[in-house]
């Protein structure tokens, strides 16, 4: 009984503070001097390439080297996507809500 008291006001107490610091690091982002620095599609597309990428060649090497195949379909689609300017991870980007940069525009 005592110990779930212990434990509630604990959780409380630890969602307060997340709170806090959630809101602290919002205003701080809303407030930034960079704002040419916000994710817009071809940002995001990057990014995640560059995550997948990193995250095949680990698993290759920990794993399976079957994971360098994926390596390989990540790097061939950036490389078509620069002639076609076809890339579903960006429609994907598009989708949930992040702003066209320029390269993706048709």
């Amino acid at each position: 009984m005592v110990l779930a008291k212990f434990l509630a006001q604990f959780y409380k107490q630890l969602l307060v503070s997340l709170k806090k610091d959630v809101n602290l690091f919002l205003h701080n982002f809303n407030n930034c001097k960079f704002k040419e620095a916000q994710m817009n599609v071809e940002r995001g597309v990057i990014a995640i390439a560059g995550l997948f990428v990193f995250l095949s060649v680990l698993l290759g090497w920990l794993h399976s080297p079957y994971w360098y195949i994926f390596t390989g379909f990540v790097g061939l689609n950036l490389f078509q996507a620069s002639f076609t300017k076809f890339c579903p991870m960006a429609l994907f980007l598009k989708k949930m809500g992040l702003k066209n940069g320029t390269v993706f525009e048709k």
